[in-house]
């Protein structure tokens, strides 16, 4: 049930924000589904991390945001990619591509990889956490480490299971290729609240095959992964 609503999330977003075939971008304003970032189903686990020179040890929620467009009531499934700032309600964004970004081409390339090779399973909160990690590590250590107990960002305390496939999902990535999902970067305007990262299947021609798109990429990675 989750990966269908899933679908109709993403391809919802996409054609609210028009940001298929490389539209410019957008501004939009983000609020929660619910009372509160998480809606429902909740995915996420309480974990402790450290950031260098910011803080360390401190207790934080790792998982899937559940935001929705205030002007358009379009869902997005988000994930944090910045450690500097709280995520708020009602906070404006300026929408583009996850490719256009500052971040560098291997940091692009690996969270790209990510989404391709695992996003379509995650459905349980220990997954979503250990995935929210994974992403974390590569956008905060720009040498490519991805070593989870050291560096930039590093995890002071999650469950054995959670911190499992945080790794598993890290080590993975040279499994995959590139280009499973069209990133959508939501850059927080003023550093008023996180900026986030968003996904769309990567569309056929025409906007009315983006939904079918997403069921068989889906449905091919699934097969892989049971080979």
């Amino acid at each position: 049930m989750f990966r269908k609503r899933l679908l109709a999330c993403v391809a919802s977003a996409l054609l609210a924000f028009g940001l298929a075939g490389g539209a410019s971008a957008s501004t939009v304003q983000l609020e929660y589904q619910g009372p509160g970032p998480f809606g429902s189903p909740a995915l996420y686990r309480g974990v402790r991390i450290n950031l260098a020179g910011h803080y360390a040890n401190r207790g934080v929620y790792a998982g899937l945001f559940r935001m929705e467009d205030s002007s358009t009531g379009a869902e997005i499934l988000a994930w944090c990619v910045d450690l500097y700032n709280n995520l708020r309600s009602n906070a404006l964004y300026d929408v583009s591509s996850f490719s256009a970004t500052g971040f560098s081409t291997a940091v692009k390339e690996n969270v790209a990889r990510l989404f391709t090779g695992f996003y379509a399973d995650i459905d349980t909160r220990d997954e979503a956490a250990a995935y929210q990690i994974a992403l974390w590590e590569l956008v905060t250590e720009t040498d490519g480490s991805m070593n989870l107990g050291s560096g930039i960002f590093s995890v002071a305390s999650a469950s054995t299971s959670v911190l499992g496939l945080a790794n598993s999902y890290l080590s993975g990535l040279s499994g995959f290729g590139t280009n499973g999902y069209n990133l959508t970067f939501f850059d927080s305007q003023n550093n008023s609240s996180q900026n986030l990262v968003s996904v769309s299947p990567v569309p056929l021609p025409a906007a009315g095959g983006l939904l079918l798109a997403g069921l068989a990429g889906i449905a091919a990675l699934r097969r892989r992964r049971k080979s």
